[in-house]
Parts: C-alpha cells; structure tokens; sequence
C-alpha cells in the first residue's frame, strides 16, 4: 500500500445504480403492470419468456414440490449430501436463535414495559441464479424464515445462465 495524505483523497460520488439498468428495470415494471395497476400474471408471463426466465412453451413461473425434489434427487452424492448438511446446521442454529428471543415485560413506575416477538406470516426470499446461482441462499433464508416461525416462504429466483 502506498500511504497518502488527507489531501490526496478525492471525494467521488456516483450514483450507486447503472442508469441503463435502471431503465431496463423501469421498462420492465411498465410494461407488467398496464396502467399502473398491479402486477398482470399474464404479463408477468410474457416477461419471464422475453427474458429466458421460462423457456417459449412453458406455462408456470412456480416450481412444484414434485419438480424440486426431482431436481434435488438429480444431483451427485457429494452436492446432495453438502445440501442436506448445511440444511441441518443453519436449521439448528436458527431454531436456537428463535428460542433465544423471548418476550419480555417488566413492572415500571405507572405501569409496565416491554416486548412480544412473533413471526411475520410470510417472508419472500430471493435465490440469486443466472451465472453464479447461490444455493445457499436459499438455505440461510428460506429455513431461517421457517424456523423464525413464518407460515408461508415464497422464493424467487431467475433462470440460471
């Protein structure tokens, strides 16, 4: 490292989002919600083949149960067995975090104070894929959001390149 002195030091500022992508982004939403409105499923359709999210004849953006375990029985022993390990792990220690919140209240002058922690009843993870899919994502959202005690866990993730 080459030392330099305060002087020396620029002041950047960037914005933080490519303006093309954010564009793109901004297209993209126009073009699945007409009018403004909320999301058309049709469109959402539409979208997801432009982009190679879902190949041409496709007629479902939601995986099944049957098509994920498929899928998991279609991996090596090593992949499988890496999953399932550090499915256990993140499971246990989240399963120990909960445990270790606790609702609390305690008297104080002209009343009492304190806190209850319940689960939200839904939680949206997202997977990323395209070049560089993160499995793991998956595991260290989708099994904390059960384990914290959420109903129902939805995952989102592109198609993988």
């Amino acid at each position: 490292l080459t030392p330099i002195t305060s002087d020396q030091v620029k002041l950047e500022i960037k914005d933080p989002v490519d303006p093309t992508a954010l564009q793109q982004a901004k297209d993209i939403i126009k073009e699945l919600r007409p009018n403004n409105g909320t999301i058309c499923p049709s469109q959402l359709m539409k979208v997801a083949k432009k982009l190679g999210d879902i190949p041409k004849e496709g007629s479902s953006y939601v995986a099944t149960k049957e098509e994920c375990k498929e899928a998991f029985d279609s991996l090596n022993d090593a992949e499988r067995n890496s999953l399932v390990n550090i499915h256990a792990r993140v499971k246990t220690f989240a399963e120990a975090q909960r445990k270790s919140v606790q609702d609390i209240e305690i008297d104080i002058p002209g009343g009492k104070a304190g806190h209850t922690v319940s689960a939200c009843s839904a939680a949206g993870c997202y997977a990323p894929g395209g070049r560089y899919p993160l499995p793991s994502s998956v595991i260290m959202t989708a099994v904390t959001a059960k384990a914290a005690g959420c109903q129902t866990v939805v995952l989102s993730s592109p198609h993988p390149a």
